[in-house]
């Protein structure tokens, strides 16, 4: 329990377990002190976990001080490294010079020269007029402003002055009349597609009651039935009594009539076609018990 312990690890414990410590305690006295407290007494295993983390917690503090050190003790060499090349840097200088005296003398007058440029530099003002700075190149030299030619046209006329629009040469097309002119519409124009369409046959056409009503006959699963043409289906809607080979349905969905009922039905591909005995198409069509018309299909 008490291994790598020193006695400042001891000393914490002591004092995390709200003991007293002496200045007098030696090593044996902490861990007599630690092994009669209540703490230890009541659950042992807390009190060596608290020592193993005041160990543990020693040691990382005196790591992170010793790699502190060491990046302390880097940026020293790199520091003197850079003292030692400045020295052999100024070493051969003044040897250089020993050998040729008149080189200092140039040294010392570029010096000069360089200072002399800064301060007339830092003396240079630009006057600002009405908050605007003045052209520092307003007085310039008449040899570095540029020369126009006074016969030199501005623009070039265009000879052939016919308006792109109309094609007349009365005009340009600024102002040409028929530039704001609406353009024909293109409405007119439609893509025309062949389509087989089906006679149109209602025993009800004159009736007022059924006067929107329209029927034709085609042909489910072989079968004649007549079928009522309805713009506001999205699906069609076929009689449950119709259907003589049962097939797995593709989905389940829920019909609403114009009325607000509601019914949920099957949704399975049926072959629908326009004569007896041809292949015909295969539908999504929404199969209900219960359809108005008896034998029928409602279709869009």
């Amino acid at each position: 329990m008490y291994k790598n312990a020193l006695k400042e690890d001891l000393v914490r414990v002591v004092e995390d377990l709200d003991g007293t410590v002496e200045s007098t305690d030696t090593i044996a006295k902490l861990k007599t002190k630690i092994e009669n407290s209540s703490t230890f007494e009541s659950d042992p295993d807390f009190v060596k976990t608290l020592i193993q983390n005041c160990i543990d917690e020693r040691v990382s503090r005196n790591e992170r001080e010793v790699t502190l050190e060491k990046q302390k003790i880097e940026l020293a060499k790199l520091q003197l490294a850079k003292l030692e090349k400045k020295v052999e840097l100024q070493t051969a200088k003044n040897k250089a010079l020993s050998l040729n005296p008149a080189a200092k003398v140039e040294e010392k007058q570029f010096e000069t020269n360089i200072e002399n440029m800064i301060n007339k530099a830092d003396h240079k003002e630009i006057p600002i007029t009405y908050g605007y700075t003045q052209d520092p190149f307003k007085n310039r030299s008449q040899n570095f402003k540029p020369k126009i030619k006074e016969n030199y046209p501005q623009y070039l006329e265009r000879e052939n002055k016919n308006c792109f629009i109309c094609g007349d040469s009365s005009h340009c097309a600024r102002d040409c009349e028929k530039r704001f002119k609406p353009k024909e519409s293109n409405d007119h124009i439609r893509n025309r597609i062949n389509v087989n369409t089906l006679k149109v046959e209602s025993e009800k056409q004159n009736s007022d009651e059924f006067a929107n009503l329209q029927y034709v006959s085609i042909f489910v699963e072989n079968q004649p039935v007549t079928a009522l043409i309805d713009s506001g289906c999205q699906i069609p809607v076929l009689n449950s009594s119709l259907i003589r080979v049962q097939t797995p349905s593709e989905e389940i969905i829920t019909l609403s009539s114009c009325f607000g009922e509601q019914r949920m039905v099957e949704v399975k591909p049926i072959n629908i076609s326009l004569n007896q005995h041809s292949s015909g198409l295969s539908v999504r069509t929404a199969i209900s018990p219960t359809v108005g018309v008896e034998r029928s299909i409602n279709t869009f």
